[in-house]
């Protein structure tokens, strides 16, 4: 399990060191400061919305941000997402419903993705979101 976390970790990191080191990654950093240092949630659609082909370290830091920040949810308690839903599950239910509310991406990250899970998975309705 730690050992799962950790590449998780990393994953995230070299993925947010890829994306702040392109020109594509300054605006993205700029935008960062706008959101008080978290991801915004412009930010989290855009990367997950980008395919394999096109980017594959955007699609792996998507994953491992989704999968983050369901584990730092989690944490303590029982998982709302059904028993074999795997990462690009996650990925296609924040990908959902960033397309049919676009205005919720405006905020930070991990409140999109939480709203995307409730919104996607009643199980989920005791996570934070904008739907609350």
């Amino acid at each position: 399990m730690q050992k799962v976390f950790r590449i998780r970790i990393v994953a995230a990191l070299a993925g947010a060191l890829c994306a702040t080191t392109s020109p594509a990654g300054a605006a993205s950093a700029h935008a960062s400061a706008n959101t008080g240092g978290w991801q915004s949630g412009e930010q989290v659609a855009r990367l997950c919305a980008t395919g394999p082909s096109e980017n594959p370290v955007a699609v792996t830091f998507c994953l491992g941000y989704l999968q983050g920040a369901l584990d730092a949810f989690l944490i303590g308690r029982a998982s709302c997402v059904p028993a074999g839903t795997d990462a690009n599950g996650l990925r296609e239910a924040v990908l959902a419903h960033a397309s049919r509310h676009p205005e919720r991406a405006r905020g930070r990250g991990p409140v999109l993705v939480y709203d995307a899970f409730r919104a996607t998975w009643p199980e989920c309705a005791h996570m934070p979101g904008l739907t609350r």
